[in-house]
């Protein structure tokens, strides 16, 4: 299990990687304006969306907007729902972290881009952990599109 786990974490870092380097072809514009959208919880409730520079720094000015819920399924797992939203056209793959530590990956199926909307899926997370999505977008922006207590 252990050595499976690290085969995806290598995987993942590449493709992480190779997306960032494909991202960063092009000079900055000098007239890119920064915006910023909402992010929806299973709550409803609206979170400020920021860059994520913990995992890998966002190399472009632009926030993004999808829909995730995350619910406790028992004592041990959460369930994530990707629901799409404006930027789920760009939307590759989704980093699940339950306490500082990656429990998994929501990914697309085989011969496919970007991740589906609709698609659910389980970890593990103990009660009272620290859940945070990140999501990996098309042009090699990484972000936080979900951060609480569950």
């Amino acid at each position: 299990m252990k050595g499976s786990l690290f085969i995806i974490c290598i995987i993942s870092l590449v493709l992480v990687l190779g997306t960032l380097l494909a991202g960063c072809t092009q000079s900055p514009s000098s007239n890119q304006t920064q915006s910023s959208t909402n992010v929806f919880t299973t709550e409803q409730t609206t979170t400020q969306s920021t860059p994520v520079t913990n995992i890998i720094a966002n190399p472009t000015q632009t926030s993004y907007s999808v829909s995730i819920n995350v619910n406790r399924q028992d004592q041990s797992t959460i369930a994530v729902s990707y629901e799409g939203g404006q930027s789920a056209p760009y939307l590759q793959h989704i980093t699940i972290l339950a306490n500082d530590v990656i429990v998994g990956y929501m990914t697309p199926p085989t011969g496919q881009l970007f991740l589906p909307v609709g698609m659910n899926e389980t970890f593990p997370a103990m009660s009272h952990s620290h859940v945070v999505l990140y999501g990996h977008f098309l042009n090699g922006g990484v972000q936080s599109i979900f951060d609480k207590w569950i």
